[in-house]
């Protein structure tokens, strides 16, 4: 099965100047900066004080609730089909 999304040296494919050290070198920058980030994701995006609606989220929820939106969004959608008539 094919990924959904291209590898990350796929952004380079059409540059002969990249190669595949270049391509390694960016992979580990990428993953030292995401271990620096991650301890602040949080923070970072709580800073914008984006509500869970606007987000359309059901995790991350100021409420706690985040089982109970989570089911009740398997619930209604569509993708899902009806749920209440197989419960």
């Amino acid at each position: 099965m094919a990924p959904i999304t291209p590898p990350p040296q796929a952004d380079f494919a059409g540059d002969e100047t990249t190669t595949s050290s270049h391509v390694r070198w960016i992979r580990n920058k990428v993953t030292q900066l995401l271990a620096e980030v991650r301890p602040r994701a949080v923070g970072l995006v709580d800073a914008f004080n984006f509500s869970d609606h606007f987000l359309g989220s059901c995790l991350g929820r100021f409420d706690g609730h985040v089982y109970e939106a989570l089911w009740q969004a398997v619930q209604h959608n569509p993708l899902n089909g009806n749920w209440s008539a197989r419960l």
